[in-house]
């Protein structure tokens, strides 16, 4: 009762608290749990991972799974600490003080370098400024500025942040940003591997299957007109009754997802996805998740590069359909509903992400 009526007020009372007093709060709170993670000291290196979410954007948390397994699976005997965004953000200095130069720092990848989601741009700078002295690594992301190079004040800003390190390693997940990171970034080290999760194969168990499901986004990236949805649902509903909507971010959701609680929510949705015949979106993750599925899918382009510079990974993969809004979508339909398929691309991308423990491997054990 207590919590459901503090849920209420908070919205009320907040903007008569004053900023300073809202940020000491957050600060302890967020330094309790850290606390709470039990870090322990060492004389060797460690490995941090800064920024990963809480929001209820699944492809993000889906991007966190993947870093953490990958990590482990690479890194068995080396402490690993997963800390979210507003740990980051909120015990920032208490973090300075318990990272040390030997340990490696992992910035939480996606698509949130430059201006589309700056919260994420503007903590990413903060750690490049707190640890000067640490092997800083970017994971595989994409880079979207609003204005052309020369003409954003956002961009001049991360130039002159990313230029003051010497050990910063950002990693593009696809070639066009890869190529704006080269030009954007010279001072940097720019390497290129696919989207994390792409790393994971979740296709087993196999579930029954029946019907369509359209994931459809209505944020600022959205680039598919209503319209099209309009058309897209007819020509769904014309090849069977089973026609469902659903999206990557949990919209109802107002709580955090607790890290301990990641893997329960994207379960659910890869189980969503395996019981499909087929999938059309405009979401990149929407795509990611229909290939580790193995799941038919159709997939529109968003209003910048990620989408198709991803299928670039996995434009082999036969009943993965990269269109465009020209496309016959009735006869895309009609070729991948229902087809008989099995995933298996996860190994030939796994040696694409060789250039991270390249990285890892340098710092840690001293390899040149």
């Amino acid at each position: 009762m207590l919590s459901e009526i503090l849920k209420i007020a908070k919205p009320i009372i907040r903007p008569f608290v004053p900023k300073f007093v809202i940020a000491k709060i957050k600060g302890r709170k967020n330094i309790k749990l850290i606390k709470q993670m039990n870090i322990k000291d060492s004389d060797s290196g460690r490995l941090f991972l800064l920024g990963t979410p809480s929001h209820s954007n699944l492809g993000d948390q889906a991007i966190a799974m993947a870093e953490i397994q990958f990590l482990m699976d690479k890194y068995k005997d080396v402490p690993l600490y997963d800390l979210t965004h507003e740990e980051v953000e909120h015990g920032m200095i208490y973090l300075s003080k318990i990272i040390n130069p030997k340990d490696i720092i992992i910035v939480h990848g996606g698509g949130n370098m430059g201006t589309l989601w700056y919260e994420a741009e503007l903590l990413r700078f903060n750690v490049i400024k707190t640890f000067l002295n640490n092997r800083i690594i970017v994971f595989p992301q994409s880079i979207f500025y609003q204005f052309a190079m020369g003409d954003s004040d956002e961009l001049k800003l991360s130039q002159q942040v990313y230029a003051m390190h010497k050990d910063l390693h950002i990693i593009a997940r696809e070639t066009y940003s890869y190529k704006l990171m080269q030009a954007y970034y010279p001072s940097s080290n720019i390497y290129i591997s696919p989207d994390i999760v792409l790393y994971l194969d979740v296709q087993e168990p196999q579930l029954m299957r029946n019907g369509i499901l359209l994931c459809f986004r209505s944020d600022k990236e959205k680039a598919v007109s209503d319209n099209m949805i309009a058309s897209i649902q007819k020509f769904a509903k014309a090849k069977t009754d089973d026609v469902w909507e659903t999206d990557t971010v949990l919209h109802d959701l107002l709580i955090p997802i607790k890290k301990e609680e990641r893997r329960e929510y994207l379960e659910q949705k890869f189980n969503q996805f395996k019981q499909s015949k087929l999938v059309i979106a405009d979401r990149l993750h929407g795509m990611v998740f229909a290939a580790i599925t193995a799941t038919p899918c159709i997939v529109f382009g968003n209003n910048y590069h990620k989408i198709k510079g991803t299928y670039e990974w996995i434009k082999d993969v036969k009943f993965i359909k990269f269109v465009d809004s020209n496309a016959d979508i009735k006869s895309a339909i009609d070729e991948l509903y229902g087809v008989d398929i099995k995933y298996d691309k996860a190994d030939a991308l796994r040696v694409k992400y060789d250039v991270i423990c390249n990285l890892i491997n340098a710092k840690l054990y001293d390899i040149k």
